[in-house]
């Protein structure tokens, strides 16, 4: 990057400006770049803690959208004066607030997943029980189809003066209790 504040004549002084400006601006890109590393092993670190609680439910969660990150140039993180100077004291409060800005951003992110995954786990559940709901309807529907047939076999047995209607009478009364 070539930044030059003087008039173009003066060669030398030119490079002497463009030189002490590029000085300057590296120490706050390094140190933007050093928060960011910073910030990102927090996220890092919390994603991992946080995968440690979660239960044996894994979701696949195609994102809505996908981001890439790109690098910054340090002009685009620099601030500029009138005379040229770097204004140190918006710099510094920018820094923060940039990394501050990236990290809310993850938490948001992260919260969003919490919260598909709690409903995901709702869904589970409530599917969970409607399946329990029909195995034991198809159990009670199978127990009064047997009891229908039996009653079937044993009114045909009663026309046909196979069973006595004593008989029949004390079998229905034993497959009511």
């Amino acid at each position: 990057m070539h930044v030059s504040l003087a008039k173009p004549a003066i060669n030398s002084s030119s490079d002497d400006v463009s030189a002490q400006i590029c000085k300057n601006f590296s120490a706050p890109a390094e140190q933007l770049a050093a928060s960011i590393r910073n910030g990102l092993e927090i996220i890092g670190s919390h994603r991992h803690s946080s995968a440690l609680r979660r239960s044996s439910f894994r979701f696949s969660l195609k994102p809505s959208e996908s981001r890439l990150i790109l690098p910054v140039s340090k002009a685009d993180i620099c601030n500029y004066t009138a005379d040229g100077s770097e204004s140190a004291d918006k710099s510094k409060i920018q820094v923060p607030k940039a990394v501050e800005k990236v990290l809310a951003g993850a938490i948001r992110r992260e919260m969003a997943l919490e919260d598909i995954c709690a409903k995901k786990t709702s869904e589970i559940m409530q599917l969970n029980r409607l399946v329990q709901q029909y195995k034991h309807e198809r159990e009670c529907n199978a127990i009064i189809a047997q009891t229908r047939e039996d009653k079937i076999l044993r009114l045909e047995s009663l026309m046909d003066g196979v069973l006595p209607t004593e008989e029949f009478m004390e079998e229905e009364l034993a497959s009511h209790t």
